[in-house]
């Protein structure tokens, strides 16, 4: 499988076909008339490309470099060849996957020390300055984000440590 159609979800292209390939070690993805709307590193395909999920949303999104995200219909089909593309990204970048992963776990485990720390910090304070009314404040949200973060991290450094290349899954 060389590449995959994809259906823009939102205006200004909706239902204009797409079609993500893979050229070497990018991901291309060409408009209809053949254009380039946008590239993605091979190794870094599992940051960039999120599939239909509970957190992720109901598209097939490409988030690109300026920020802006693509976001495509989730036929079934479609997932399942995308997710097939980001495989052969991963086992043919497995270092370079593996450290992209590694680096966005360090970035999550680092905004989610920071944002608990923070939490129980202000919490902290605002119960040893309790006055005579029995009332303080509990950063509940502070702590949640810093929480969710730091399992985030775990999560994408564990997905990092797994990742082998393909001659070693042999």
């Amino acid at each position: 499988m060389d590449s995959v159609e994809l259906v823009f979800a939102h205006k200004p292209r909706q239902g204009e076909i797409a079609e993500l390939e893979q050229k070497g070690d990018v991901l291309v993805l060409h408009d209809s008339d053949g254009a380039v709307v946008t590239q993605v590193n091979g190794a870094d395909a599992i940051l960039r490309i999120h599939l239909p999920s509970f957190w992720g949303g109901r598209y097939i999104t490409i988030d690109q470099e300026n920020a802006e995200m693509l976001c495509f219909e989730p036929k079934p089909e479609a997932k399942k060849q995308v997710r097939q593309l980001i495989q052969d990204c991963l086992s043919r970048h497995p270092v370079e996957a593996a450290a992209a992963m590694r680096q966005k776990g360090k970035r999550d485990l680092l905004i989610g020390g920071g944002a608990l720390l923070l939490g129980g910090a202000i919490t902290a304070v605002s119960f040893s300055a309790t006055s005579a009314n029995g009332k303080f404040m509990v950063m509940t949200g502070l702590l949640a984000v810093g929480v969710f973060e730091i399992l985030r991290g775990v999560y994408w450094m564990v997905k990092a440590s797994k990742l082998k290349p393909a001659s070693e899954v042999n």
